[in-house]
């Protein structure tokens, strides 16, 4: 597992310094979203296509052997709203706009209300366009999405099918702006603050673990096995923030990835399976009600944490990809359900525990005070749920929502929430002599022992 870990994230650092790169082979999409970059009043787009071929190219030439301008070819930079914006324009060209045979760039649904500029293939020679630069200066700031279009064949009535017309091209854009001393930065204007907000974030969870680590050592004699793994995970999250921050900073500067680019997603592999591991360790009370997992909790954390590894891998993998590429849209959105069930999945030891302790209750003379433990332990799994929902799905639909020039917040949202998650589940499990969550009776502690002897070291 490890040298697969490895080997993937060696693939994601090796880019090259290029916003957006998409090689299509035989593609028979008529329009194909590339991927979207918020301007400034000072942007700059760099296009190159190399190895450009469209099928049967005879058939779209004039007497002067060039590419005829009737169904126009290339590419556009459209100003979107949004990146979901630029995903519904897609499909609609794809839908309706294929259906009624409407070329995307003369088609009023999707014409934008800004700004578009336009690098057509159309009026160029074959053997002209197996290597084409395009440049253009952007001066209204606004969010831009980059399409290509193909519209050949759309004039063709011989037939109601539209014929598939594939075509080939390796395509590389690199997108920036200038601020007032002329440097470049590649970060997208959306994007900017992003570093300086990690690297808050990082402080404020870098504080959490100095507190933490405080009260573990203000109580020795309460801390179990558990609360080191919580320190783990703290620090943990501390450190990928602030890679986080470097990698987008030293790519804001240069445009390349570096070596910041393998120690974030390192240290982001292992920041989630730290956490899920913390939330199955605590809803299944092990090191603190009990010195072992049970059989449950053991099928729970051998699925859902190779499971975690594989889907927060993919995801890097698929964020670091253009959206251009084929079936992109679908990995995504699949690997987030993944993600998502996979959080869910980590309430089961929490739904055990309660039910556990109903059961106890209804056949204990200490009825009262199981009771209250089992209503903290329904409480959390409540917290859980609402964190899950909010970072999943909430802060996903918000930032599909808002201004473009806004998401940053969204993106920082979400840190304040995981540290407000955190600092709750510290409460709750902090080391202390009374603490509910942690409590133990005698009896249980007796109950303990003997079920240890009967079972075995290796029940540990």
């Amino acid at each position: 597992m490890s040298s697969t870990l490895l080997a993937c994230i060696a693939l994601l650092v090796a880019g090259a310094s290029a916003n957006i790169h998409l090689t299509v082979i035989g593609d028979t999409r008529r329009v194909v979203d590339l991927g979207v970059y918020a301007f400034s009043e000072t942007g700059f787009i760099s296009l190159k296509v190399h190895d450009f071929f469209i099928a049967d190219p005879e058939a779209f030439l004039t007497n002067d052997g060039v590419i005829h301008h009737k169904e126009p070819i290339g590419f556009v930079l459209d100003s979107v709203e949004s990146a979901q914006s630029a995903r519904i324009e897609k499909n609609y060209a794809k839908g309706d706009g294929a259906e009624h045979r409407q070329c995307f760039i003369n088609d009023d649904q999707v014409k934008p209300t800004l700004n578009r500029i336009h690098f057509p293939i159309n009026g160029k020679k074959p053997s002209d366009i197996s290597e084409v630069a395009f440049e253009a200066t952007v001066t209204t700031p606004a969010l831009y999405a980059l399409f290509f279009y193909n519209c050949k064949g759309f004039n063709d009535t011989s037939s109601s099918y539209l014929r598939p017309i594939p075509v080939s091209f390796d395509a590389v854009a690199v997108m920036y702006n200038t601020d007032a001393a002329g440097v470049k930065h590649y970060l997208s204007m959306a994007s900017r603050p992003l570093p300086m907000v990690y690297g808050l974030c990082a402080l404020l969870f870098i504080a959490l673990g100095v507190l933490w680590h405080r009260l573990m050592k203000g109580s020795p004699l309460n801390v179990h096995r558990v609360h080191y793994v919580m320190l783990f995970l703290v620090a943990v999250k501390s450190l990928s923030l602030l890679f986080e921050a470097g990698k987008l900073h030293h790519y804001d500067l240069t445009g390349t990835r570096s070596v910041w680019d393998l120690f974030y997603y390192v240290t982001l592999t292992v920041k989630g399976i730290s956490l899920f591991s913390v939330l199955l360790l605590l809803g299944s009370g092990w090191s603190v009600m009990k010195q072992f997992l049970s059989e449950h909790d053991k099928k729970i954390m051998m699925i859902i944490l190779p499971s975690q590894i594989l889907v927060n891998i993919s995801i890097a993998m698929i964020e670091e990809n253009s959206e251009g590429s084929k079936h992109w849209s679908s990995w995504y959105d699949m690997l987030q359900i993944l993600d998502v069930v996979c959080c869910c999945c980590v309430l089961l030891p929490i739904v055990w525990s309660i039910k556990n302790l109903r059961d106890a209750a209804s056949h204990d003379d200490k009825a009262a005070r199981t009771m209250a433990r089992m209503k903290k332990f329904r409480t959390f799994y409540i917290v859980i749920v609402a964190y899950i929902y909010f970072t999943r799905i909430i802060l996903v639909m918000i930032e599909n929502s808002v201004s473009y020039d806004k998401t940053w917040l969204i993106k920082g949202g979400g840190e304040v929430a995981a540290a407000l998650f955190y600092m709750y589940t510290g409460g709750c499990f902090r080391p202390m002599a009374e603490n509910p969550y942690l409590e133990v009776d005698r009896d249980d502690a007796e109950e303990l022992e003997v079920r240890k002897e009967v079972t075995g070291p290796q029940a540990l």
